[in-house]
């Protein structure tokens, strides 16, 4: 493509998030009218609960039952869905307890005791992550209220528990008690939210490893040590579930907890922040969040015998910030990971935000732009020259070439600082054509930014009029109209958007597809020179980082007026790159999430 240059435009990814926290107001607003429905789901965990008989209550203002407004039987995930009915507004109470066919996963590392029930087992033995039937088993959540056709996600755990005990003992019960009792213990816990996050199955390597944050997993933790610090029954040496729920409900009815005894005999803080270490030593884990050694740091700081006193968000008891909360219930368990991250410099980049935002930078960024450079190299070769700097790409050495006819060869090409290899695939000699396909065979950009792999791909390319490729002459093309991009591609990013060093470098694996148009460059030096502008973009395939976190995700971007864009030539040398000359974003995307599901999410 004599004189025509392939660009590619930098993605960036803006996601904006809000935290919504605690607070208070004079009064709860008055109750809705009768007739509201609303669908709350959710899991059970102490550790998994299968078969657990769940029942949604709605309280008086005494904390009493109106009426039973819901029932559900958790899954063998222990999940739970259920829809309100015969529901006037006011707080609601979800119970959960045991029955003859309720089965639960140990969670504790040094096991559960002595087998008691009928289910197989080869030792007798309840061992880390085997299933048994609890002596007894009663928990409890509270949400504030919920609004006619709502969608609420609400975890029940031994924490949910001991803010609704919390609640229940505040001299006025409303839902404003209520929604600061859920906030305090958030806050307790560095900010983890207790209701909306939903634990994982620690005791399973694929649940832990398919986990869609970190914080899901230091929260299952956390609730592993309440087993871990439970009383053993003396016969069985089974933890007594209800009695360590108890104690926990007791050691927070004032809204303060025990920092450290000192001798492990009281139930503190510390005793629940060894006992979640204690399950990630198990797992071969750490705790990646940072929630853990903040957690230590309060303890520290408050001492032997001094006490950790959580404040409420000032503004959990806001109307309007319940319907937020109701849309953006994952967004806001990122949000918590990430301020934590924030505070502890060293664990940036183990969430998935701050891992899918560095690899948005790299699929724009300059590794991309060296390989569509290399690309046009191996587009101009004119079987004859073949060093690079000839070409006027802005190559500052290398050579292309073409080692068996068809096939062209750019070998250590540098441009911009990047090092370009690849092999591409032309059409036959000969072939006459206004749409043609390359192969790019392989392809390595290595720089000190990023780098970027292709293990194989194609690019279409459609032309204004017929083109006859001849081997022996140069390739003058005729107009572009149309280019479509098809590859396998590994991309790494190694430094954030300022330059400096990632800790953990973040890598993107999977296909890139992308349909650009071609836009005229007007005060050119060059009368068919053009850009080529992405209208589409889809990147699907593995998130990871250097730490072993990794996710699936896809990002498709459509562009509906590439058509209508506009660029001067000749305004800085050949090589300048878009960004050295402009600071602004050259696009500005904006989010909202339209599936509203806790879990995979789409926005």
């Amino acid at each position: 493509m004599k004189n025509n240059r392939l660009v590619a435009v930098a993605v960036a990814c803006a996601v904006v998030m809000a935290s919504c926290g605690g607070g208070g107001g004079d009064s709860a607003p008055p109750p809705p009218p009768p007739g509201i429905t609303a669908d709350i789901s959710g899991a059970i965990t102490k550790g998994i609960v299968v078969n657990g008989v769940v029942v949604a209550e709605e309280l008086d203002s005494s904390a009493n039952p109106i009426a039973v407004v819901g029932n559900a039987v958790t899954g063998s995930d222990g999940s739970y869905q259920l829809t309100l009915s015969n529901y006037t507004g006011g707080v609601i109470r979800i119970t959960v307890t045991a029955d003859s066919n309720t089965q639960m996963k140990c969670d504790v590392p040094a096991g559960c005791g002595d087998r008691t029930d009928t289910i197989a087992d080869s030792d007798a033995i309840i061992d880390f992550g085997e299933f048994y039937k609890p002596s007894a088993l009663t928990m409890t959540a509270l949400l504030p209220a919920a609004e006619d056709g709502a969608v609420i996600s609400a975890s029940v755990t031994p924490f949910t528990h001991m803010a609704a005990e919390r609640a229940q003992s505040m001299p006025v019960f409303d839902a404003t008690a209520v929604a600061n009792a859920n906030s305090e213990v958030s806050n307790l816990l560095g900010g983890l939210d207790i209701l909306n996050t939903t634990p994982v199955d620690i005791t399973d390597p694929a649940a832990v490893g398919d986990a869609l944050s970190p914080t899901q997993i230091t929260y299952a933790a956390l609730l592993s040590s309440v087993a871990t610090i439970a009383d053993k029954d003396a016969t069985t040496g089974q933890p007594k579930l209800n009695d360590v729920l108890s104690q926990l409900a007791t050691a927070f009815t004032s809204g303060a907890m025990l920092a450290d005894d000192g001798t492990g005999a009281q139930l503190s803080l510390q005793a629940i922040v060894t006992g979640a270490g204690e399950a990630f030593t198990q797992i071969g884990m750490m705790d990646v969040t940072g929630v853990l050694s903040q957690l230590q740091q309060d303890i520290n700081t408050a001492g032997v015998g001094g006490t950790i006193d959580p404040e409420p968000s000032p503004t959990v008891a806001d109307s309007n910030l319940d319907k937020v909360k109701a849309m953006m219930s994952d967004v806001r368990t990122w949000g918590n990971v990430i301020e934590t991250e924030t505070e502890a410099q060293s664990n940036a980049f183990s969430s998935e935000i701050d891992m899918a935002s560095s690899a948005a930078e790299v699929i724009g960024g300059g590794a991309l732009d060296a390989f569509a450079s290399g690309l046009e190299a191996a587009l101009e070769f004119d079987g004859i020259t073949t060093d690079l700097t000839a070409y006027g790409l802005g190559f500052d050495s290398g050579t292309v070439s073409s080692p068996t006819p068809g096939t062209i060869q750019v070998a250590a090409g540098v441009v911009n600082g990047y090092t370009v290899n690849m092999t591409v695939a032309l059409p036959a000699d000969g072939t006459t054509a206004s749409a043609f396909t390359l192969g790019v065979e392989s392809a390595t950009v290595a720089g000190t930014p990023s780098s970027l792999t292709v293990t194989g791909g194609t690019v279409n390319v459609v032309l204004a009029s017929p083109y006859t490729i001849d081997y022996a002459l140069p390739a003058t093309l005729p107009m572009l109209t149309d280019l479509v991009i098809d590859l396998d591609a590994s991309f790494t990013q190694k430094v954030d958007s300022s330059g400096v060093a990632l800790q953990s470098p973040v890598t993107f694996a999977g296909a890139l597809q992308s349909n650009l148009d071609p836009i005229t460059i007007t005060n050119s030096a060059s009368p068919d020179d053009y850009l080529a502008l992405p209208k589409t973009l889809s990147l699907t395939g593995e998130i990871s980082d250097t730490q072993g976190n990794s996710f699936s995700a896809s990002f498709v971007a459509n562009v509906t007026n590439t058509a209508s864009f506009e660029f001067v030539g000749d305004f800085a040398p050949v090589g300048t790159l878009y960004s050295a000359n402009h600071t602004e974003p050259f696009v500005s995307w904006s989010y909202s999430d339209i599936d509203t599901t806790t879990g995979d999410d789409t926005f």
